[in-house]
């Protein structure tokens, strides 16, 4: 779970510089240039995918399986994807908050991933 809501921070901040400033900033700069525009889209495609990924991994690991296949498949909806995926690092961030592991501002840092993964009884062999 925590690395999935460090993948929702990450993933989130791309996803806003890609519909605001690229999407609009290519659509006026460049409207004729078709590997540009095809360019932007696979990369907010890929994104988009990626975000729904981690948002449906996060949310699994909390609300269950129904409701994270409900918040993935919303993330996809351009406006409506991105109030999900700050929604669900709010509810991500306050779960890891209350059971003891301090995330930041931009998620958890590779030390802390170190340190949580040290102190879990068994180690950790798979992602979380």
């Amino acid at each position: 779970m925590l690395r999935a809501q460090r993948a929702v921070e990450r993933l989130l901040l791309l996803k806003i510089v890609l519909e605001a400033g690229l999407g609009y900033g290519v659509a006026i700069a460049a409207p004729e240039n078709v590997f540009v525009r095809l360019a932007c889209g696979v990369a907010f495609l890929l994104v988009t995918a990626a975000l729904g990924y981690f948002i449906f991994r996060g949310t699994s690991a909390v609300f269950g399986p129904r409701t994270a296949t409900i918040y993935s498949v919303l993330s996809v909806v351009p406006c409506l994807g991105l109030l999900i995926a700050v929604a669900v690092d709010m509810d991500l961030r306050d779960v890891l908050n209350q059971t003891g592991v301090p995330v930041g501002p931009l998620g958890a840092t590779p030390a802390q991933l170190e340190q949580w993964q040290s102190q879990a009884d068994p180690p950790l062999t798979s992602e979380i």
